[in-house]
């Protein structure tokens, strides 16, 4: 669906700055791509080549198997109506109502108005707004906003929606109702979603890849199960232990009797008792000081801080039992 080869953007400045290096993606179609990075990753500048918003200095941006990169003037007019994009800070027209707002990229693409009339109301019942229609933007919370921007990204019935940090102005609450809102239109629509974000927990819960950004480059791209389960790149992993916060307390590595450990489980071992079966098998007292399973994408992954106490040889066992029957294990600290 989208392909970008060797793409380079490059601004000019007292130096040149490279803000994305020769990355090369091919995102499928029907699925939702997450981008995630710190600031300055290059994300965002990376998801406007995309729609030519903007251009790379080198490389090519095909698009449901057109070659855009050369395109200007109507033929590129032409490919962005098969392109949505919503914004962080939304970009809504401030004296123009939802109803305006929404049918205004109709409009530029000289739709009847018939034709708006019935897409318009089509689109807010969509995102939940119908009763919204004649409201301005001043009077919508931030989540309607949103749900606005997204209705008009849709209008023309694109194949690709372009999201830019699509939930970083919006509380908690209504993040999850946004990401909701998008993956049900991936789903009921087939349309392709591209999100980039600096938040893992947005990938982790609507994305079904995701590639990782740092300093222009692509450093890690897979599933995002196996990024969360197994991330390979440093940068990777620290955004992960983020948004994970499994610090522990100073206090726990002095407290603690044994030997402390990160166990990490994935798949159906992230359900089984592989804990309470090393603590029956070698008599050994395991205490279960930080932990939680999750699902992503419906697969479970488990992660654990433990202290394993007991007789030398039986502690050693035991952790060579757990260690065979769980992803990963880690020794902390050893009292």
């Amino acid at each position: 669906m989208i392909f970008l080869e060797d793409i380079v953007v490059e601004f000019d400045g007292v130096k040149t700055f490279r803000a994305v290096d020769t990355v090369s993606l091919q995102i499928k179609r029907g699925e939702v791509f997450g981008i995630v990075g710190a600031s300055g990753a290059g994300k965002s500048t990376l998801l406007r080549t995309i729609n030519l918003l903007e251009r790379p200095t080198s490389g090519r941006v095909v698009v449901d198997g057109d070659d855009i990169t050369g395109f200007s003037g109507e033929a590129l007019r032409k490919a962005r109506l098969k392109i949505g994009m919503i914004f962080q800070h939304f970009n809504l027209v401030r004296n123009k109502t939802v109803f305006q707002n929404i049918a205004l990229a109709m409009k530029i693409a000289r739709r009847s108005e018939s034709e708006i009339t019935a897409r318009v109301t089509e689109l807010l019942t969509l995102v939940g707004l119908q009763d919204k229609r004649d409201s301005y933007p001043a009077q919508l919370s931030g989540g309607q906003k949103q749900r606005v921007g997204i209705a008009r990204a849709l209008a023309n019935r694109q194949q690709i929606l372009l999201c830019d940090e699509p939930t970083s102005a919006l509380d908690l609450e209504t993040t999850r109702s946004i990401l909701d809102l998008l993956k049900s239109i991936n789903l009921k629509f087939g349309i392709t979603v591209v999100i980039i974000s600096h938040e893992m927990d947005v990938v982790k819960s609507v994305c079904d890849r995701v590639a990782v950004m740092n300093q222009g480059k692509v450093v890690e791209l897979d599933d995002v199960y196996n990024i969360f389960s197994a991330p390979v790149h440093a940068v990777t992993r620290d955004m992960i232990k983020y948004t994970l916060n499994f610090d522990l307390p100073e206090e726990l590595f002095k407290k603690h009797t044994g030997m402390l450990m990160k166990v990490i489980y994935r798949g159906d071992k992230a359900v089984e008792p592989v804990l309470s079966e090393a603590a029956r098998f070698f008599n050994v007292n395991i205490n279960i000081l930080h932990g939680k399973i999750e699902y992503i994408g419906g697969k479970p992954i488990g992660i654990f801080v433990v202290d394993v106490a007991g007789g030398e040889f039986e502690v050693t066992k035991s952790i060579s039992y757990i260690a065979a029957n769980t992803a990963h294990t880690e020794v902390l600290h050893v009292n």
